[in-house]
């Protein structure tokens, strides 16, 4: 009985991976695949200049990595402000 009460919470953790997807409702980090835990921003020069263009959508840590392999280092800090800018236009 324990086995299938595993599989079906499985399965059901599946579908709402697939409906999350679908439905844009949740956002999975391009490199390692883990879904997206937080909302976070990175300046425009900052985000080009670290990912050239290979992901839209990544985790911090995998953000962090790629800029220690370009000799960036970061440090992370929290903010109620937002950018405003064109590329980042605030949520209703």
């Amino acid at each position: 009985m324990r086995i299938v009460f595993w599989k079906l919470r499985l399965a059901m953790k599946y579908v709402w991976r697939c409906i999350g997807r679908s439905w844009r409702l949740i956002e999975f980090c391009k490199v390692c695949g883990r879904e997206q835990p937080v909302t976070w921003y990175a300046p425009d020069v900052l985000w080009a200049e670290v990912v050239e263009g290979r992901c839209n959508v990544l985790c911090p840590e995998c953000f962090n990595r790629l800029a220690r392999r370009k000799k960036i280092y970061l440090w992370w800090t929290c903010s109620e402000e937002r950018d405003e800018s064109p590329s980042n236009p605030a949520l209703p």
